[in-house]
């Protein structure tokens, strides 16, 4: 298809341009007082690069995204662990951790499309403090699926406990 996807880039940069799958694809556009650049962009597979460039022409910064495939595995992630810190552990009481559960393809690639349901469950070892899921979440202002409670639909590829 010919298909165009509308790209925004958010930078302090003084000007912008991008790159699909190696070629450059734009002209360096000036970014607006609001520190932002908006691109209508030919949609391709591969990986797509936003160069930032100061005053003088030279490279400030460079982020990439990369098209994902299928999604294939959870990878949990530990946000916070409430202990300013000192780590979670069973002398402690009261802790709280918030895992963060990415939705990745056979690459590791992050799928923001990918809308799995994902259940929790504390796995505890012997001598272990007791523990329990408190909360589940994804972001979605939509979703009506209960917040306490064991298992959240993935929303932009991505679930919280």
């Amino acid at each position: 298809p010919n298909a165009t996807i509308p790209v925004w880039v958010y930078t302090n940069a003084v000007s912008v341009r991008l790159v699909l799958n190696g070629k450059w694809i734009t002209p360096p556009y000036t970014v607006t007082q609001f520190r932002y650049a908006k691109f209508d962009v030919p949609y391709a597979p591969g990986t797509l690069e936003a160069v930032g460039f100061g005053a003088e022409g030279e490279k400030w910064a460079r982020t990439a995204v990369v098209t994902s495939g299928s999604p294939a595995r959870l990878v949990a992630s530990l946000l916070w662990n409430g202990c300013d810190g000192a780590g979670i552990g069973a002398s402690i009481e009261n802790n709280v951790a918030l895992v963060q559960v990415d939705v990745q393809d056979g690459e590791g690639h992050f799928v923001p499309t990918a809308k799995p349901m994902i259940r929790f469950e504390i796995l505890s070892s012997e001598g272990s403090a007791p523990a329990s899921i408190v909360g589940v979440g994804n972001g979605d202002p939509s979703s009506h699926e209960p917040d306490r409670a064991q298992q959240r639909s993935a929303f932009a590829g991505r679930a919280v406990a």
